[in-house]
């Protein structure tokens, strides 16, 4: 474990999208190179050429998400920052906030008219023993002109808001999301109650 964490000491992001065409579901191998003598690469080896949404409903694409959010070690495969603010409690809602996810994470999909991103959001409210309950669940299919798509480097994420009803017994909102094509995730754990002050020493 000491060698893997000095080891993800420095890492690079590298962009990649397929050119094939050829979205048929089969394990396709990736191969990065360098050209330095001397160094191995630690990278994804692969990934499915899965076509869009094809072959998975609501409750596939939901459960590895819920199942994710009982981990106690927080998903890096898509990045996400979240900001969240309380309503007025007569307001409708209660909970607002705002998940903004790092495009890097995120598969773009050419389709006949321009580039497809397909990812998932799940926002669950757990007690203070980690029970599950409840929360919502907001799917993106989104589709980019060309145009829209080169912009995607210079802006570096999409910026979703949501909004949920607080349970009185919820301490802690755990957020996850999943890139559809790749099953990438991320996840994060935001306290919903300020921890008490420590006593004056």
């Amino acid at each position: 474990m000491r060698v893997a964490l000095d080891e993800s000491g420095v890492t690079y992001t590298l962009s990649y999208y397929p050119s094939h065409d050829q979205w048929n579901g089969e394990y396709r191998r990736i191969k990065v190179l360098v050209d330095r003598k001397g160094v191995e690469v630690l990278h994804r080896r692969g990934y499915l050429a899965k076509p869009e949404m094809q072959g998975e409903n609501s409750a596939d694409r939901v459960a590895p998400m819920k199942t994710r959010a009982f981990s106690p070690l927080d998903a890096t495969g898509v990045g996400i920052t979240v900001h969240l603010s309380r309503r007025e409690a007569s307001a409708a809602g209660g909970l607002k906030f705002t998940v903004e996810i790092d495009t890097g994470g995120l598969t773009f999909q050419p389709s006949s008219d321009g580039w497809a991103v397909s990812f998932d959001v799940w926002a669950g409210q757990y007690s203070n023993q980690g029970d599950s309950l409840g929360g919502i669940v907001k799917t993106v299919l989104g589709k980019l002109k060309s145009n829209d798509y080169q912009k995607i480097p210079q802006a570096g994420r999409f910026s979703l808001a949501m909004e949920s009803t607080p349970d009185p017994k919820a301490e802690e909102l755990r957020m996850v999301v999943r890139d559809a094509p790749t099953g990438l995730m991320g996840s994060v754990r935001i306290p919903l109650r300020a921890s008490p002050q420590s006593p004056p020493g």
